[in-house]
């Protein structure tokens, strides 16, 4: 039986409100990277164990890594890097630090909430897929996240 997996974002968010101090554009920049690219670790290691978990899926569990890696990077290049590259240029902007929730405008938070919300919904076994196909979509999104968090790293 595997543990429980809480989803983690809802802290993240927390830690940035309480958040004391501000920071300079730069370095919400380096943040929002570092977001980006560990929620996209997380969904990928959430989609790998789903996949291993229904490995007696055989060709199945190939089938829905491949689709979901393909997925993510056509979601990576389509909509996520745009998505960065406003952020980027929105942080670019700013006068002088800010608070770390800024890391994000409304709608990108808005964004998060809906994959994080899919993600736990997924991962918690409250949407009624097959463990394959739950892996195959944590696969697609966490791909994409990761890619796309490397938009930071080149405008940084």
């Amino acid at each position: 039986m595997r543990p429980p997996q809480v989803p983690v974002m809802p802290f993240v968010v927390l830690a940035l409100v309480l958040w004391p101090g501000a920071l300079a554009p730069r370095n919400l920049k380096r943040l929002a990277f570092a977001i980006w690219l560990s929620g996209g670790l997380v969904l990928c290691s959430f989609g790998l164990m789903r996949l291993n978990e229904a490995r007696a899926g055989g060709v199945g569990v190939w089938l829905a890594l491949g689709l979901g890696l393909a997925a993510g990077c056509a979601k990576s290049v389509l909509i996520l890097v745009a998505t960065s590259r406003r952020n980027i240029a929105r942080l670019d902007a700013l006068s002088g630090p800010m608070r770390p929730i800024r890391v994000y405008d409304g709608r990108s938070w808005a964004v998060i909430g809906v994959m994080t919300g899919v993600a736990a919904a997924l991962n918690l076994g409250w949407i009624p897929l097959s463990l394959v196909a739950r892996g195959g979509v944590n696969i697609a999104i966490g791909t994409a996240l990761v890619l796309s968090s490397f938009t930071y790293v080149s405008h940084g």
